[in-house]
């Protein structure tokens, strides 16, 4: 019976540590988002001569991938960890199916 509290707690440790890293990238997603509500002013374009993005064009591909990256990294991180969560999930009652005929036989 210590055992499968023990297992049970080493799950419960690790799905308290995905819940928070879920908590925390789920509010970067909805930061990433807010990105998206910018106005036209801090949106660079390349159309403006007096613009520095005229001078620089590059600039507006550094801001294209910037703000690519905060919504895709984000977002994959959640389904990743989301993932993590059922795998550690399908480990638990794996676990404890071993030790229940473990247990039965002995």
């Amino acid at each position: 019976n210590a055992v499968k509290e023990d297992v049970r707690d080493h799950h419960q440790t690790y799905a308290g540590r995905i819940d928070t890293l879920l908590l925390v990238h789920t509010l970067l997603l909805t930061f990433a988002l807010g990105t998206l509500q910018y106005s036209d002013q801090f949106v660079p374009s390349s159309d403006c001569i007096e613009c520095g993005e005229f001078e620089h064009p590059w600039l507006v591909l550094a801001w294209v991938y910037s703000v690519s990256a905060i919504l895709i990294l984000p977002f994959w991180s959640i389904v990743m960890l989301i993932w993590s969560k059922l795998q550690l999930d399908h480990w638990l009652e794996h676990s404890l199916g071993r030790l229940n005929m473990e247990l039965r036989t002995s």
